[in-house]
């Protein structure tokens, strides 16, 4: 997936790359992606996992997705 695919997020998925590098130097972190259906943040996410898969030392990331619950999701955020 091109990365000019998503409009305007160069500079996020730039940021996200940065913290999973942080993350493979053993510098650990957690990131919530929140907005309204329909933003892009699959996409995102989507668009960072293609960009690590090209560095040799990310290509091997294994990366966990939970999805929040339209039911559950008004009584608990964060609750996928």
């Amino acid at each position: 997936m091109k990365q000019d695919s998503l409009v305007g997020r160069s500079e996020e998925i730039q940021k996200l790359m940065k913290i999973l590098i942080e993350g493979w130097n053993q510098h650990g972190n957690v990131v919530f992606i929140a907005g309204t259906a329909g933003m892009g943040k699959t996409t995102l996410l989507d668009m960072m996992r293609e960009e690590a898969k090209g560095i040799p030392e990310l290509a091997q990331t294994t990366f966990a997705v939970g999805v929040c619950d339209q039911i559950v999701g008004p009584r608990n955020a964060f609750g996928p």
